[in-house]
Parts: C-alpha cells; structure tokens; sequence
C-alpha cells in the first residue's frame, strides 16, 4: 500500500520533534555526594579540560548550588591549563578522567572536610564526544565519623569554553516558606515565618541575612535583633554569603536558659540557590548539636523572597547602573532648586559621638551606617557608662532600655537615632550601633 507523502512527512516531524524532547530533557546531573556523613544533592556541573604534564585529562566538578565558570575559565587560563589554584568554598567533587574515559582521582571539599584520592573504591567513565561530555562516576562509602565520603551521579553537559557550553540549569522554584524541626534541649518550636535580606559585606563579599522566627516579623524594620530577643517567639537568625556559605548563626530558642548564642561552626547550608527572585535552601544541624549546656536541632527546607543587593548586582553585570538608566537628558537651563533643610540630628558627624570617645578599636561601617568596638568590660557595666556618657551629650531615650543577657539601647538627638546593642562576649563586651541621621564621611 503506498502511504501519502504528506502523511510520511508528518511522521518523519514527529519522531524528529520526540528525539529533540528527549535531547532536552536529560538532566545535567543527577546524584548524590555525603562528606562526613552529610549529603549533599549534586545539582549543577561543568566540565572542562586541564593539561596534567603534558596529557590532557577530562574534568568533571560537581556541587549542589551554582558554580561560576568564568572563575575556572580564569584559573586555567591564568595557570597554563592547570586547575591546581582553583579554590571553590562551595561543597562539592572533582573527577579526573584520563585519555581512554577511566576515572582515576578525586578531589571533593565541604566546610570542615578536604580529600583527594585514587584507585580502590572509585569507578565511572567519561564519553566525549565532539563538545558533549557525558558520563558517570561513583565512590563507595570509605571512612567513617568525619573522614567519611562517598559520592555516585550522572552527568551531560558541554566541556567548557566551547559552542556546547550550557547555562547552569537552576533548580526548580520552591514553594515560599519554610518547613521543618527547629528544637532546644529537646522542645520543639514551629518557625513559620522567614525572611531573606541583604545585609553588610562579609569579607569583602556580598551576603544576606535569614531570619526564622515563629511570629511574623515581614513589616519589622530591623527584625533581626528584636527577633534575637525573643519579640517574634523562637527564632533562628543566620548570616551566609550569596554561595550559600554561612558564617553567622544566632539561636534565640524559649527553651534556653542562655539566648541568644551563636553556634555557626555546627550548621550547614546545602541545596542553596538564589534565582527568580528568591532565595532557597535546606540549613541543617545533622542532628542534636550541644553549645554551653544548651542542646539544640535544626533541620529546615526554605524559600523567601530576595533582591541580591545592588552592589552585588552591578558586580555580577559589569554594569553601572547610573549610566545605562536612559539616554542622556539635555541639561536644563533652570536654575537648581533650592536645596532642603539640613535635619537637625544630621549636624553630628558619628566620630563625635561621646559614646566613642577614647575607645581605640572602633570600625566604621560607612555603607550600612553602622559602628562596632569591644571592650573588657562587663556588658551591664558598659551599658550604664554609655547610657551617661549619652545623656552628657544631650541624647534622649527612645523607648525602655532592655537590660537581660545582653543589653540594648535606644536614643535620639532630633532626627538623628541610635540603636545600641551590647553583647558579652568571652573577653568582655561587643557593642554594635545602628545610626541614623548623622553625618558619615566619606
């Protein structure tokens, strides 16, 4: 029987269309890495070629949040093809193929682990072919406690640098909110709330700020302290780099007699990613962590609304934002108007404050307008001495002082405010002021 060409023809566009489908559908990666135990979701990879003395050799990097290729790019352009510099803070694992496809080298990193190796224990091949590189690789488990790691996924992806090179391929959006177990010495908590700011650079990197708190605390100008006081009930307050690295965690929990504490060094970040608008991740304890006498548990899948800070937006674009606002306007002929009043706080330069007088180890930080020193003092001490030297200059309460665990401080001069926070800390006291309305130089 002979079949209609227009019919041969819609049959030839539909397999066509089907093998496309099946084409695009394929993940990147897919698959798992444990470091001391704790998991990690491999969703994003690269891959790229190094010169290993004088043989070329396939690389495959994975992590479970974006990687930045322009950085590797960099590194082996800058190192004659060798990725030996390369250094990544975000967790992930590197595996070298050699010429015939064979995985023979590791090299995997997480906060508080390192490993390189090779030979018993790791498997996978590596096909490529034109610019497509596509293959598998697998590490039984080895070690035990915090020397363990083991790691097992798939891969399709372009080799860097080339025509086939994708875009990083972005999680799927989690829904906004937060789920999960946050517990102190044994009592659980229901945090229902969180929120994701900028807040000051970290090292000189751009970061941002999750709050957790059980009270909604989204309409608060400055939740992140009174959270830490227990104004919003239990709350969870964690400072990270826009890589998901954290470096700062306050745990306010009602069960704890001592709260606010810090506890950075036992909380991880993974399956972090900031995209559409919001950010996501999964913050966890790894079971019960214990600091002082106070046990305490974390365990929570999140997402919330963020804008990446400015700073950080124009750095990532190369862009100044100034001038690519429109076309130039022709300068008006007007004259200026007149320029306003000078609010009356806005008189004060901020190293005139009486309250930071004599003290040798003040930091400046001129973008957020804020100002931080220690002292060997007591903090209730301190407190009543900057509350005298304050009242000398004319400042006036702004509220009830809140003197507990810590102490805070608030007081205003016209329009001007400040916000003071005084913590004990192991050698003394640390003071953090939030100011407005004063003069900072430049």
């Amino acid at each position: 029987m002979r079949v209609p060409f227009r019919l041969v023809s819609c049959l030839c566009l539909l397999i066509v269309t089907a093998s496309q489908l099946v084409a695009e559908d394929v993940k990147q990666i897919e698959g798992t890495l444990s470091l001391s135990g704790k998991p990690y979701k491999l969703s994003h990879a690269v891959a790229y070629e190094i010169d290993f003395y004088g043989m070329t050799r396939t690389v495959v990097l994975a992590s479970d949040r974006a990687i930045n290729p322009e950085q590797i790019k960099k590194v082996l352009r800058e190192n004659k093809g060798s990725d030996s510099e390369l250094s990544l803070r975000e967790p992930h694992v590197k595996v070298y193929f050699d010429k015939s496809g064979k995985a023979v080298a590791i090299y995997a990193y997480a906060v508080g682990f390192t490993t390189n190796s090779s030979g018993d224990g790791l498997s996978g091949q590596v096909k490529v072919e034109g610019n497509q590189v596509t293959g598998n690789a697998k590490l039984v488990s080895q070690g035990e406690g915090k020397l363990q790691r083991s790691f097992d996924f798939q891969f399709n992806v372009g080799l860097l640098g080339t025509t086939a090179e994708k875009a990083p391929a972005p999680v799927p959006l989690a829904k906004l909110g937060v789920t999960g177990t946050f517990k102190g010495n044994g009592k659980e908590a229901k945090l229902a709330f969180v929120t994701a700011r900028p807040r000051e650079p970290f090292d000189d990197k751009p970061s941002l700020m999750l709050i957790f708190t059980e009270k909604d605390h989204s309409r608060a100008e400055r939740p992140d302290f009174r959270a830490a006081f227990g104004d919003y009930g239990s709350a969870l307050i964690i400072s990270c780099h826009e890589d998901g690295r954290i470096f700062g965690c306050e745990v306010a929990h009602a069960a704890h007699s001592k709260k606010p504490f810090s506890s950075s060094g036992t909380i991880d970040m993974t399956e972090f990613q900031i995209a559409g608008g919001q950010v996501q991740g999964h913050v966890t304890t790894n079971g019960e962590a214990k600091v002082f006498d106070e046990t305490w548990e974390v365990d929570l899948k999140f997402a919330a609304q963020f804008a990446a800070s400015p700073k950080s937006a124009d750095v990532k674009t190369g862009s100044k934002t100034a001038k690519t606002a429109g076309p130039a306007k022709r300068k008006s002929t007007q004259p200026d108007p007149p320029k306003p009043e000078a609010k009356p706080g806005a008189t004060l330069n901020v190293k005139d404050l009486a309250i930071l007088q004599g003290v040798d180890n003040v930091e400046y930080k001129s973008v957020v307008e804020h100002v931080a020193f220690s002292s060997n003092m007591n903090y209730k001490t301190l407190a009543a001495e900057l509350a005298k030297k304050l009242d000398a200059q004319g400042w006036m309460k702004d509220g009830t002082d809140l003197i507990g665990v810590s102490a805070i401080l608030k007081r205003k001069l016209g329009d001007a405010k400040l916000t003071i926070f005084v913590k004990p800390a192991s050698s003394g006291s640390q003071v953090t002021i939030f100011t407005e309305g004063l003069v900072w130089d430049k």
